[in-house]
């Protein structure tokens, strides 16, 4: 499937991206490795450096970029190529994103990564959870993820895992575009038991692209193949009892543009698999949604156990 050509961007978003560019310094070690296009007239880079110099290569016919040999000086790459010498200014507006501009058109790739698989059991799945789940109707576990989504402040999630649970992650497939949490933090069923348990003090939160192949699900679970749409970002929650409202920082444009981009991707690297498939029809042979996972990176500490709770857990 083709990459869409380049759109050329108004003056106000090259200053914006020339202004990032200035906060991070760009060297050959964070330039090394595979991107896949966002938005640019090839369908992937993939950059390499030997004796200073920078290996280009694409799937397509070396558009726009001419062949030859790349240097890296400032925040710029030097293109000596069969066309002579071209100038591309390079910014990162994280760590998995990278912006290509001549001055005219801007190129803007996503770092890529190796497809994760998920088994998503419903609204909630957690990666632990205190005493397990049952997945197959009988009744909740005492610390089920499902009582996330449950309305009772006084049910909990506990994970289960050693320690604190920093690491341990939930996923929440997503519709919309969600500008904040609704979190009651901790396990809300008591004060006493709110001090007792550690609680919430930082997600990070990701957005996976998320694609289903016909026929991966079971009566419980679906399988996906996912990744991510872009860097994680930090999300803090006060150590306070009852409903809170925490922003969810989303770039929810960058997203879509990020989803599309690895929905080519996914068609390109499973290739085989949807044609076997869809055999004698004309469905695409895939469903996809969006997954927000949020991985415990730092808690309040509770005064006697080391589990880690969140009484509620919605999106809005």
């Amino acid at each position: 499937m083709k990459c869409p050509l380049a759109v050329v961007l108004c003056a106000v978003t090259l200053i914006a991206y020339s202004n990032i560019c200035a906060a991070m310094k760009i060297t050959e070690g964070v330039l090394t490795g595979n991107w896949t296009a966002i938005q640019a007239d090839v369908e992937e880079l993939s950059l390499t450096w030997v004796k200073a110099q920078l290996a280009f290569s694409t799937y397509l016919n070396q558009r726009p970029f001419d062949s030859g040999e790349w240097e890296l000086k400032g925040d710029s790459l030097i293109l000596m190529g069969n066309a002579g010498t071209s100038r591309y200014r390079i910014s990162m507006p994280d760590g998995d994103t990278l912006v290509l501009q001549d001055g005219q058109h801007v190129q803007r790739f996503l770092r890529r990564e190796e497809w994760q698989e998920l088994f998503i059991y419903g609204a909630y799945t957690a990666t632990s959870t205190l005493e397990g789940e049952d997945w197959f109707g009988g009744d909740d576990t005492p610390y089920s993820v499902k009582h996330l989504g449950d309305g009772n402040p006084a049910s909990c999630w506990a994970e289960g895992a050693k320690g604190s649970g920093i690491g341990e992650k939930i996923y929440v497939p997503i519709g919309g575009r969600p500008k904040e949490l609704a979190i009651s933090n901790g396990y809300g069923k008591s004060p006493a038991l709110f001090a007792k348990n550690n609680r919430i003090k930082a997600f990070k939160a990701t957005v996976l692209a998320a694609f289903n192949l016909w026929g991966d699900i079971t009566e419980v679970a679906t399988k996906y193949y996912a990744k991510k749409c872009g860097p994680a970002q930090r999300i803090e929650v006060a150590d306070t009892r009852g409903k809170q409202a925490v922003n969810l920082p989303v770039h929810w444009d960058r997203v879509k543009e990020a989803s599309q981009a690895l929905a080519r991707a996914f068609e390109r690297d499973y290739k085989d698999e949807l044609i076997r498939r869809t055999e004698g029809t004309e469905e695409l042979g895939y469903g996809r949604t969006l997954i927000l996972c949020l991985e415990i990176v730092e808690v309040y500490m509770g005064t006697k156990f080391d589990d880690t709770c969140i009484s509620e857990l919605t999106h809005q």
